[in-house]
């Protein structure tokens, strides 16, 4: 499919062998890479699949103009798409709004472990306004005094 968009990943071990091979903004030729179903964890774009890199995956700088390749390939949802995404995980959205309110963090127990949460207030243009939840590691994102004047 041209235009579409695939998630990339690699084992931690990796990162080091690739890590200066890729360059943001140029374009690479990738081959012996393994295409794997999506786990639906983390996925930044509407895939469902991904491509691996493997201990045999090699990587080659094109000398080709990325001029015709758009740098980020962004689609604005409107904020009421949120209320639609509820507890779904198996693709990100984006959306836009301005940040009009932010709570303290709390805990809520999640099995047995402690997780921290936090809620943050968004509207858009419309003045449609919805609450999100930020979970884990994403509620130490956003802290409360980002909203005062």
């Amino acid at each position: 499919m041209q235009g579409g968009l695939i998630q990339a990943t690699m084992r931690k071990d990796l990162m080091k062998t690739y890590k200066d091979q890729i360059v943001e903004g140029n374009i690479h030729t990738i081959n012996n890479f393994e295409v794997a179903r999506n786990n639906k964890l983390h996925c930044p774009v509407k895939n469902d699949m991904l491509i691996r890199f493997t201990p045999f995956t090699t990587v080659f700088q094109e000398q080709e103009n990325a001029a015709t390749i758009p740098m980020n390939n962004f689609q604005i949802h409107p904020l009421d798409r949120l209320q639609e995404r509820n507890n779904k995980s198996d693709y990100a959205i984006d959306v836009v709004g301005l940040l009009i309110g932010v709570e303290e963090k709390t805990w809520v127990n999640v099995g047995l472990q402690r997780t921290p949460i936090r809620r943050i207030q968004i509207e858009d243009q419309c003045n449609t306004k919805v609450v999100v939840t930020l979970w884990g590691a994403k509620a130490d994102l956003i802290d409360t005094h980002i909203t005062q004047d």
